[in-house]
C-alpha cells in the first residue's frame, strides 16, 4: 500500500528517460488495484518492458463480497498476473490454504498468471522446520493444479523474518531452500520448470549473489522497487545473467 499517482509517474517518467533493453529477463510490477489502468496505459504508451500485475485477488468468481476485486475483473482489464499467499495476507488477513488454493483456481480459470508466495516465520527457522514447512505450504495449495497449468506459475520464497528487515537468509541456505523448493514441485509430478523466485530484502548491492545461486531464477522484490533507480539497478545485473524474472 504505497505510492500515489504523482510517484507512480515519476517511476515511469524514470524508465521512458533512462531506456535501457531488459532482452535477457522478465519483468512485471505488482501495483494497488486502483492504478492498475493507469500502469498498463503506460506501458501500451511507452512500451516498456514490464508486465502488470495485482497484489491480490479475491477466491470468488462474483457475488456480495464487498470491497474485493475478482480474477475476471483483472483479466477484463488485461492485467497479467497476481501474487497469491504473500506473507502480509496470511499475516494480517488470516488467509488460510483452502482460501489460497481457491484463489489461484480463479486466477488460472481467468488466464491470469500466478506468483505463489511461500516462507517460513524465524521461530520455525530456528527449530530447524522451514524446509517442512514451506514444502507443506506448497504440497496443500498447489496439489490440485493440472499439468497444463504449471507454465502460469511461479512460485516465491519469502522468508517472513526476513522481508523489510535488510537480514537475509545465508547464500547457503537460500540455496538449499531453493532446491528443496525444487524437488517438492518435481515430485507433484510435473515436467515444466516452474521459475523459483526468491524474496527477502532483495537489493541492488546482494542481487549479484542471490540471483547467482543455483535454483533461483528470479527475484520477488518488495522495497527496492519503490524507487525506480533501486529498481532499475536490479534488473541491470539480472539482465546480466541468464533465464531470470522480476
Amino acid at each position: 500500500m504505497n505510492q500515489n499517482l504523482a510517484s507512480m509517474q515519476d517511476w515511469f517518467s524514470y524508465y521512458q528517460e533512462n531506456a535501457y533493453i531488459f532482452d535477457k529477463i522478465r519483468a512485471g510490477i505488482a501495483v494497488p488495484f486502483v492504478y492498475i489502468p493507469f500502469a498498463l496505459a503506460q506501458i501500451k504508451q511507452t512500451e516498456l518492458p514490464f508486465q502488470i500485475g495485482a497484489q491480490n485477488l479475491y477466491s470468488s468468481e462474483k457475488g456480495a463480497y464487498t470491497g474485493e476485486v475478482s480474477a475476471n475483473m483483472l483479466a477484463d482489464i488485461a492485467c497479467q498476473f497476481v501474487l497469491i499467499g504473500h506473507s502480509e495476507r496470511r499475516q494480517l488477513f488470516l488467509e488460510n490454504a483452502d482460501m489460497l488454493s481457491q484463489k489461484i483456481q480463479q486466477a488460472l480459470v481467468n488466464h491470469v498468471q500466478v506468483v505463489y508466495c511461500v516462507g517460513e516465520p524465524l521461530s520455525v527457522r530456528e527449530v530447524g522446520g522451514a524446509e517442512n514447512y514451506v514444502a507443506t505450504q506448497i504440497q496443500e495449495v498447489l496439489h490440485q493444479i493440472e499439468p497444463a497449468n504449471w507454465k502460469n506459475i511461479s512460485i516465491a520464497y519469502e522468508p517472513i523474518w526476513a522481508i523489510g528487515t535488510g537480514k537475509i537468509p545465508s547464500l547457503a541456505e537460500i540455496k538449499t531452500m531453493h532446491a528443496h523448493i525444487r524437488h517438492t514441485v518435481q515430485n507433484m509430478q510435473t515436467a515444466h520448470q516452474v521459475p523459483i523466485l526468491y524474496g527477502g530484502s532483495c537489493q541492488a548491492d546482494n542481487a549479484t549473489s542471490i540471483l547467482s545461486i543455483p535454483c533461483v531464477d528470479g527475484a520477488l522484490v518488495g522495497g527496492a522497487s519503490l524507487k525506480a533507480d533501486s529498481f532499475f539497478q536490479i534488473l541491470k545485473i539480472a539482465n546480466g545473467l541468464p533465464s531470470l524474472s522480476l
